[in-house]
């Protein structure tokens, strides 16, 4: 049998091997780019879901402080508290805070903030003096040192001037920002106070502890301010403008606290389609970002890709199962020629033995 019949099958099932590779190969990457588009397409919806969740909230906090600014017991109390003359003397404010804390007017606002506070599921809630001192609190009866303290923090200082409402954000003492929303207390044409709420960013993220996905909210430096796990709470990915900023802003907006390292990495060219290119523990992760409406705050969704690793899985054993076939029918293929060769062979052999016997005179 000429050499050339054994190459034929063989070429044909190498280029068989190939083209299946290839199929399989482009198979994989359109079912992947279709099972990310799909999955960040779902995590797009849940943010701008969560968007309009959080803006609710914040809605609702700031017209909470209108509300409680324009109680008929803080208009009448107000402008009879003067202002400390000496705040930086430490007995003059221990002093100061003894008078505050004996009025029997301001102990039954300290005793309606506590139970405010308590109804509406708030971190504090405070009454500043048009100076920016804190006369009243809700933490007042607790015996925290809420009364008399002066706020050497600018942005409070700024509140206490205000006219209408301003929000600002400042950390805790346990690394957890807080945010504050405002609002005038006057007195015909003139601003006499400030009453201000707090709520920790971790009740705010209630709702976010609810879903699969994980959910953080991050400030325009690319800061988690809210999520719905405490362990990324102020961390920043490895690409935020965070680590752009000069130091005296970073203070600034966030103090002496410590800003940790988002558990995500990118991906260099992660070849599964757009919207994806995060991992973490190992696990990829497609990522949707949308903006907070009226807030510098932006929305991101982070969806675990699980049938991605099973779709690779997949095309890997399909690809073994491919490779095997192949390879048996090249065992085969090998097998029926030299089967075909060998009886081709003998059959050969046998005619020229029975030519033989035939030339073979008889004795």
């Amino acid at each position: 049998m000429p050499a050339r019949w054994r190459i034929y099958p063989l070429a044909i099932v190498g280029i068989w091997l190939i083209a299946a590779g290839v199929l399989g190969y482009r198979h994989l990457e359109s079912t992947s780019h279709a099972y990310v588009r799909t999955e960040t397409r779902q995590a797009g919806l849940l943010a701008d879901t969560i968007a309009a969740e959080i803006g609710r909230e914040f809605t609702r906090l700031r017209g909470l402080a209108k509300v409680l600014a324009q109680s008929g017991r803080i208009q009448a109390t107000l402008p009879f508290v003067s202002y400390s003359e000496a705040p930086g003397d430490t007995a003059a404010r221990e002093q100061r805070r003894a008078d505050l804390m004996g009025r029997i007017d301001l102990i039954e606002i300290n005793e309606w903030l506590a139970n405010t506070a308590h109804d509406l599921d708030l971190r504090r809630i405070q009454l500043l003096h048009r100076s920016g001192e804190v006369i009243a609190s809700s933490n007042a009866m607790r015996g925290d040192n809420d009364i008399a303290a002066v706020l050497f923090d600018d942005r409070m200082h700024a509140l206490a001037s205000i006219v209408g409402s301003a929000d600002s954000f400042s950390i805790d003492a346990e690394n957890v920002p807080v945010y504050r929303f405002a609002a005038a207390i006057e007195a015909g044409n003139d601003t006499i106070g400030v009453l201000v709420i707090e709520q920790s960013s971790l009740r705010i993220a209630r709702p976010l502890s609810s879903h699969q996905q994980r959910i953080f909210l991050t400030d325009e430096f690319g800061v988690a301010l809210i999520a719905g796990e405490p362990d990324l709470l102020m961390t920043a990915m490895a690409e935020a403008q965070v680590h752009a900023i000069d130091q005296s802003e970073r203070l600034f907006r966030y103090g002496q606290r410590t800003l940790g390292e988002s558990p995500f990495s990118p991906i260099q060219d992660a070849p599964v389609g757009t919207g994806s290119g995060w991992t973490a523990a190992g696990m990829t992760y497609a990522l949707a970002s949308r903006p907070l409406a009226a807030e510098p705050l932006q929305v991101n969704v982070m969806t675990a890709l699980h049938d991605l690793t099973a779709l690779r899985r997949t095309a890997i054993v399909e690809g073994l199962l491919v490779t095997l076939v192949g390879l048996l029918v090249l065992l085969v293929v090998d097998r029926s020629i030299a089967f075909a060769r060998s009886a081709l062979v003998a059959k050969r052999l046998n005619r020229s033995s029975s030519q033989a016997n035939r030339t073979i005179p008889d004795p």
